[in-house]
């Protein structure tokens, strides 16, 4: 056998021998790629069921026997604040805009609002302030228009909370001063309460960047002024039997007689704050409590305690997700490690500060914070205007009203003073007949009053005739044609009854 051909036969075997395996390799890529795709749809198809499939049996029922899409919304409101309190905050959105869907089109504006300010609360939770604050914009746009004072006290009071995570602390103050105002309105003692509380920690920080500032005696007198506000707001906590209102007040005293340098008045406010936690469990006031024991015990140099409890904090704050609790744990921890001299564990910890600080208010977080303001103002503003443009309206159509009909009372007292002359007129041409007066005259006292009468017609009937015609020349023509007529017909009717009765009278005497 020729060599050549030799190679050419087991060149060819080869070639098929090499065909095969690539089909087997490419089947088998192909196999691996479908299956792939299959577990990727599936996994896919897990993933995207919809809030209702996962909610519990209770929800499901309400939901199938909801009537109308308005009972749905409130229905899913309630889900939304049940998945919020559970932490579950993706669900706790997706329900939030389930209820907002449904209230457009039902045109459920209370409903829509809170939607709105449950959202808002919810990425409050998750540390991004500012899609917080512009939700809580869109609920107070809504609430204001519907004038409802409480909701729209609750929504400056969100606004205040959110600018003071970003430490715009004059905006805060301004937010929860409208706020109090509102409640105190109302002697709503539990959101007044609050917003004392609100009010003292802004105080206590603006005092706290006075004393940084080196203005020792307005810093001062600011954290006093911040122990007035918490006081207020223990006091009425106790009055209404909050416990969870207590521990917000202990802690918050707690945390301005540490900057006052009180330690033991500190300490004793917060080991009641986490008495009280320990019997309430909740997480996160419970991890609040920790974070304020860890700076505490920071203050006086007791690292070990302060260790203990910053890790705690740290602990609940990862399972909370609460960002703005894992920044302030951070940073009391970065500190800790400082004041240790393990600078190298101190730096990791001020990294994960920094990034977390970051992550929550960014110079581009800031500036959409700013334009929801701005957008805001103007947006309310513009309403305001509407509103007063509208009153503006109402009042001028009023006094044209006024106008209106003072002009009718004139023109019917002038209309009668016309009926009462020509009346006169007519009256005397028939008293005339006593007087021995030529036929001329008589004749000419007639042809005067149907003068008379036909201007009085042709004044009185011209906005009807204008109505009727169009104002169109021919035919305002035809009509006044056609009243000269009748009043020419009348004249001579009455001209000649007028002159039969006189002959009469003649010939009797």
């Amino acid at each position: 056998m020729n060599p050549i051909y030799a190679r050419t036969n087991s060149n060819l075997s080869m070639f098929k021998t090499n065909c095969l395996s690539r089909k087997r390799a490419i089947s088998w890529v192909c196999n691996a790629i479908a299956m792939l795709f299959c577990l990727i749809h599936v996994m896919a198809g897990a993933q995207s069921k919809t809030a209702n499939e996962i909610l519990p049996d209770s929800f499901q029922l309400k939901l199938k026997s909801a009537k109308t899409k308005a009972e749905q919304a409130k229905i899913w409101m309630d889900i939304a604040i049940w998945q919020r309190d559970r932490n579950a905050y993706h669900q706790a959105k997706e329900a939030a805009n389930h209820c907002i869907l449904l209230s457009k089109t039902e045109n459920q504006k209370k409903i829509l609002a809170d939607a709105y300010n449950l959202t808002g609360t919810v990425y409050d939770y998750e540390g991004k302030i500012s899609e917080a604050i512009q939700y809580y914009f869109m609920a107070l746009e809504i609430r204001e228009r519907l004038g409802n004072k409480r909701d729209i006290a609750k929504s400056l009071n969100n606004l205040g909370s959110a600018n003071y995570y970003i430490q715009s602390f004059a905006n805060a103050e301004t937010y929860f001063n409208r706020s109090l105002h509102i409640f105190e309105e109302l002697n709503d003692q539990k959101n007044k309460a609050e917003v004392y509380a609100n009010l003292g920690s802004v105080k206590q920080q603006l005092g706290s960047e006075n004393i940084i500032a080196g203005k020792m005696k307005e810093g001062r007198l600011l954290q006093r002024a911040a122990i007035d506000l918490h006081k207020k707001s223990k006091l009425l906590y106790e009055q209404i039997k909050n416990e969870t209102g207590l521990v917000q007040a202990y802690n918050n005293l707690g945390v301005v007689y540490s900057d006052l340098g009180l330690y033991d008045s500190a300490l004793i406010n917060h080991r009641k704050a986490l008495l009280i936690n320990r019997n309430l469990q909740d997480q996160q006031s419970l991890s609040l409590s920790y974070s304020n024991l860890a700076r505490l015990y920071y203050s006086t140099k007791k690292t070990d305690s302060a260790i203990l409890y910053a890790k705690r904090a740290i602990k609940l704050d990862y399972q909370l997700q609460s960002r703005e609790g894992l920044r302030d744990d951070f940073q009391t921890m970065s500190e800790i490690q400082v004041q240790l001299n393990n600078y190298k564990s101190a730096l990791d910890y001020f990294k994960k500060f920094v990034a977390m600080s970051d992550t929550l208010v960014n110079q581009e977080s800031r500036e959409k914070i700013a334009n929801y303001m701005v957008q805001f103002e103007f947006q309310k503003q513009r309403y305001s205007d509407s509103l007063r443009k509208s009153e503006e309206k109402k009042r001028e159509g009023l006094k044209m009203e006024l106008e209106e009909k003072e002009v009718q009372r004139l023109m019917n007292i002038q209309y009668s003073g016309i009926v009462i002359f020509i009346m006169v007129v007519l009256g005397s041409i028939f008293l005339l007949r006593r007087v021995q007066l030529p036929t001329i005259w008589i004749e000419g006292f007639i042809f005067f009053s149907a003068i008379l009468v036909f201007e009085f017609l042709y004044l009185f009937l011209d906005p009807y005739i204008e109505l009727i015609s169009g104002k169109m020349p021919i035919y305002k023509f035809t009509i006044n044609m056609g009243l000269a007529i009748a009043v020419f017909y009348a004249h001579s009717f009455f001209e000649g009854l007028l002159k039969t009765k006189l002959i009469n009278e003649d010939e009797k005497k």
